[in-house]
């Protein structure tokens, strides 16, 4: 792990998306065009405080977007960790899986489903630019292959293997559970991010670019409604049409699912990545793990360590 967790990319990751939220403000509202005047003669201390603005501005953007668009694609996907690992299916996302909390009234267990389906609905609303093009391309020509598509089978038989060896070597394996489910690959990431020095860096990069891109993503989303909303409101039908006008709304309608689709590569690349670090740690040894099971007193006697520490938990 690098000594020093902030970098340049990081700054720029926060500053550019910022900087472009800063702009259109004052492009768009007369108060922060006073607010931010810059001059020929303008003072220094006018590029700082745009600078620390757009910086503020781009952490607020990263904070929504990771709402919004990372939100919308596990929504539509999964998790990268998942449909790596096995073939990526089209479905009804909007579905949700059965909830199994005992603890939960059956009514509060459809209240909560029904207002997260009409969350996702809106998101697929706020998000047309996407949505749309997600849809149309996905769907229609099978884009999303681009970064759905899973490992290889030896690779998948690997990672698996080698997955349940971390597993219990971080004491964590149970075979009452299955450790393939919801984000496991956040342990893989945490524990590798510490061990895998050579790697780390470019852990770091993948988050940064990834993070960027899912911010720009949503920034032209909302400057396509920006965009869209001046554009109705400037409607002449004496005047010809104008173009310029028309030609933003649909560069930052494609531009955004453009930031999407890097977004969505570098987010798979990002678990590629702690994957093969997985398969490469030679820690891990899999004909021992391998051969462990299959030996009918170890894997008693694993039954019984792990029988007696339920009783304890109890």
């Amino acid at each position: 792990m690098s000594d020093n967790p902030f970098s340049l990319l990081d700054f720029l990751g926060y500053f550019f998306p910022g900087a472009t939220v800063l702009i259109a403000l004052y492009h768009y509202v007369p108060a922060v065009n006073h607010l931010f005047a810059i001059e020929e003669d303008a003072s220094v201390m006018v590029y700082v405080v745009c600078i620390i603005a757009s910086y503020v501005l781009g952490h607020i953007v990263a904070l929504i977007s990771s709402l919004t668009v990372e939100k919308y694609a596990i929504w539509k996907y999964g998790y990268p960790s998942t449909y790596l690992l096995m073939s990526y299916s089209r479905g009804h996302y909007l579905d949700d899986a059965p909830m199994e909390n005992d603890s939960i009234d059956d009514n509060s267990k459809i209240r909560f489903v029904s207002w997260k389906k009409g969350m996702k609905r809106l998101m697929l609303f706020v998000l047309a630019p996407i949505s749309i093009l997600d849809w149309a391309f996905s769907e229609l020509m099978g884009i999303d292959y681009y970064y759905t598509r899973c490992l290889s089978s030896q690779q998948i038989s690997m990672i698996r293997a080698k997955c349940v060896n971390l597993y219990k070597a971080l004491n964590l394996y149970s075979l009452n559970s299955d450790i393939f489910q919801g984000d496991f690959h956040r342990i893989i990431h945490n524990y590798y991010y510490e061990k895998a020095n050579t790697h780390s860096k470019r852990m770091e990069n993948c988050i940064a670019i990834y993070d960027f891109l899912r911010a720009m993503s949503f920034v032209f989303v909302v400057l396509f409604y920006v965009a869209l909303v001046k554009g109705i409101g400037s409607i002449d039908f004496t005047c010809p049409i104008d173009w310029v006008s028309v030609s933003f709304i649909f560069g930052f309608f494609g531009v955004s699912y453009l930031c999407y689709m890097g977004f969505m590569k570098f987010y798979r690349k990002f678990s590629v990545e702690n994957f093969m670090c997985l398969i490469c740690d030679a820690d891990l040894n899999i004909a021992s793990i391998m051969a462990q099971d299959d030996n009918p007193t170890t894997r008693d006697q694993s039954q019984q360590q792990e029988n007696s520490n339920g009783i304890t938990a109890k």
